[in-house]
């Protein structure tokens, strides 16, 4: 199965988990953790049923790194030479501070590993700000809250319009090629490509309201 299928049917599958927790432990005391806990395990599992290889949930990577620092992810697994890391916060703040830490952890292995592609997963409980969602599709890292389905789960589910999960499947090609090519000469790429998400998201919710 190529990455990108497989990765995409894993976000499909987390993504209903995701939401259920996040209800499930909204007015709980120590519900970081819980939450935390319960989605490393999913992960676990759905990782290791879409064809993974998951390591144990709060494993620390012991590849090299710029650094020398060592870091620890909520959840990781690999599929040949590339390495998923996974974090996962339900919290009061905003994540956006999470997320551009998250990914200072991810670029520590990264510089110092070169022949190994490191991709990033973030799951929050909470709404993610619009400024971490463009930083996020600006360094190739998928994001997961309540309020914004991955597009391969919207794909599944809006069977109502056929031409809406064409747009959608362009839409993850377009993501997808953005990851790969430079920056310089599109500075704007990242808004545009988060705004035309929103837009999408929108025309799923009124289909299935």
């Amino acid at each position: 199965m190529p990455e990108s299928s497989s990765i995409g049917e894993f976000l499909l599958q987390l993504y209903p988990i995701v939401c259920d927790a996040t209800a499930k432990y909204e007015n709980q005391r120590g519900k970081g953790a819980k939450f935390e806990d319960e989605i490393s395990e999913h992960i676990y599992n759905v990782a290791l049923d879409s064809g993974f290889r998951p390591n144990p949930p709060r494993y620390t990577l012991g590849l090299p790194t710029r650094s020398n620092n060592k870091h620890q992810f909520d959840a990781s697994f690999t599929s040949k030479n590339t390495y998923y890391l996974v974090e996962c916060k339900n919290t009061q703040t905003s994540p956006m501070d999470y997320v551009y830490y998250f990914n200072s952890k991810i670029l520590d292995y990264a510089y110092s590993n070169p022949e190994i592609t490191f991709k990033g997963i973030f799951l929050s409980a909470t709404a993610i700000p619009n400024s971490a969602w463009r930083y996020s599709i600006a360094y190739g890292l998928r994001l997961l809250d309540p309020e914004s389905p991955p597009p391969e789960y919207m794909i599944t589910t809006c069977q109502k319009e056929p031409a809406l999960a064409i747009a959608l499947e362009r839409h993850l090609e377009k993501i997808d090629e953005a990851a790969e090519y430079g920056w310089e000469d599109d500075p704007g790429i990242a808004s545009r490509l988060y705004d035309e998400y929103r837009y999408y998201v929108n025309r799923w919710r009124t289909l299935n309201d």
